[in-house]
């Protein structure tokens, strides 16, 4: 499910969750953000590509995290992780 992250709708998420299933809601204003409903909480994630894989880092707890604060981090793991991507730092050898 795809649909522009609100406070309001977060919280009407949390609401009506199923605390036996794993549910993402990705953001659709921001590529990678969702929103992962688990059992009673809700955690921001930020999923990404590297090298054919697909990756999902937690980015905080919503509640102490509020969602524009989540959107900025998910902004600076993106810059990160482009940086890793593209080979500008050094590997070393095995």
């Amino acid at each position: 499910m795809a649909e522009k992250l609100t406070k309001r709708l977060v919280d009407r998420l949390i609401a009506q969750a199923d605390p036996d299933r794993d549910t993402l809601v990705w953001d659709s204003a921001v590529p990678g953000l969702a929103l992962r409903l688990r059992s009673g909480s809700a955690r921001f994630v930020f999923q990404y590509k590297r090298r054919g894989r697909t990756r999902r880092v937690a980015i905080g707890i919503y509640g102490p995290m509020t969602l524009d604060q989540a959107r900025d981090r998910r902004c600076a793991l993106a810059m990160s992780s482009r940086l890793l991507s593209s080979g500008s730092t050094s590997r070393r050898p095995t």
